[in-house]
């Protein structure tokens, strides 16, 4: 069967990897599916040495770039750890996606209007009924600057 190239872990495995970099998951995800098939591990250390880190930080960047263009009217706090959430379900590492997101920080912060989105949940609240200070607390726990919450509610 080996003569007949139907059992050839070394093709599958390439395989694999360009599956994986065309599906936009990372390292973590590449290796755990192959162990799972069963390839053999020196296959598998090979393999890894070809995703490399230029590969990643392309791919992390791109996963980003396609976030950003449909983000919504949310808290940054709660964004940033709802993209790490899924990168890291996609198989990538938290350092690299950490690294990547503060290199991109200012452009995220730009994209994330956190005003309207403190405006918006403000006014789900029916104000009369609640207290400032819950109020505030809500807004906090629900991802924004203790600062910005102020000035919003205050006005």
């Amino acid at each position: 069967m080996l003569e007949d190239k139907l059992l050839d872990d070394e093709r599958y495995c390439k395989n694999m990897l360009e599956s994986v970099i065309t599906s936009k998951k990372g390292p973590i995800f590449l290796k755990r599916t192959l162990k799972l098939k069963g390839v053999d591990e020196n296959f598998i250390e090979d393999i890894m040495y070809e995703f490399t880190e230029e590969t990643v930080v392309e791919l992390l960047n791109e996963i980003i770039d396609k976030e950003l263009r449909k983000i919504k009217i949310v808290s940054l706090i709660k964004y940033l750890s709802q993209l790490k959430q899924r990168l890291v379900r996609s198989g990538f590492m938290i350092s690299d996606i950490n690294h990547i997101i503060n290199e991109r920080l200012d452009e995220i912060k730009e994209v994330i209007d956190e005003e309207s989105a403190i405006e918006k949940e403000f006014k789900k609240f029916d104000v009369k009924d609640i207290p400032k200070q819950k109020l505030i607390k809500k807004l906090c726990d629900r991802g924004f600057n203790y600062q910005d919450v102020k000035k919003i509610v205050n006005n």
